[in-house]
């Protein structure tokens, strides 16, 4: 691996912990990566952003404690095992879970940033997987089987996509309508992708929008940004 000014490149395929000074590195790169072995870029507090197209597993408690963490680019990620994200509180953005088939127990404890969690081979769901995920507003796992969302924090959720499993939640959120629920719990048809909400454009191609806001007798949530144009 080589280190320059605050990115660094690794060039291997495995790695495993790292003897550096782990208070310098803000980026990682790694073209030809394919699997972080435990605990290899734990306690990298100001690391913010992992490259790295080719990487599979990702091992137990491999990114603990990296608070600054926001978004891994990891598209063939196929494994995520226990802790591997315990206490990254910025993370927001990981490219795909649709290839992942088991999460490790924890893997995302305390991920206070997270917003959304789509994965569509994953069959079961352990209920400690995301403990103190605060902002977790959509849920799209269509192959899990059994899922207690009681058990989850509820206050920010707000779609949930459950077409094979039949669950408890103790508030009113949006259903896709494949979702195995009661006929009087409100339903979204199409239901959004999590990319969707990255953008705000009430068009005729994102019409979960225009749907959302209307159904809504006022915004009871925090606004994320506002964009005005032309403003005189």
């Amino acid at each position: 691996f080589i280190i320059i000014q605050n990115t660094l490149y690794i060039a291997s395929q495995k790695v495993s912990i790292f003897e550096l000074q782990s208070n310098i590195i803000f980026y990682i790169v790694a073209p030809f990566l394919q699997e972080v072995s435990e605990s290899a870029f734990a306690e990298m507090p100001l690391l913010r952003y992992i490259w790295a197209p080719q990487l599979k597993i990702i091992g137990q408690k491999a990114l603990f404690d990296c608070f600054s963490l926001f978004k891994i680019c990891a598209p063939k990620l196929t494994e995520i095992e226990s802790n591997a994200f315990e206490n990254c509180f910025s993370l927001s953005q990981i490219s795909s879970l649709n290839r992942v088939k088991e999460f490790g127990s924890c893997c995302f404890d305390s991920c206070v940033s997270l917003q959304y969690l789509e994965a569509s081979q994953v069959k079961v769901i352990d209920q400690d997987l995301m403990e103190y995920c605060e902002n977790l507003f959509l849920i799209n796992l269509e192959n899990v089987t059994q899922l207690d969302l009681t058990q989850l924090y509820q206050n920010k959720l707000w779609f949930v996509r459950l077409p094979c499993c039949e669950f408890k939640i103790d508030k009113d959120v949006f259903f896709s309508v494949d979702s195995i629920i009661d006929s009087n719990q409100m339903t979204i048809d199409p239901f959004p992708s999590a990319g969707q909400f990255q953008q705000y454009r009430p068009s005729k191609r994102y019409p979960f929008n225009q749907q959302f806001l209307l159904t809504q007798n006022e915004i009871n949530r925090p606004i994320r940004g506002i964009i005005l144009k032309e403003i005189k």
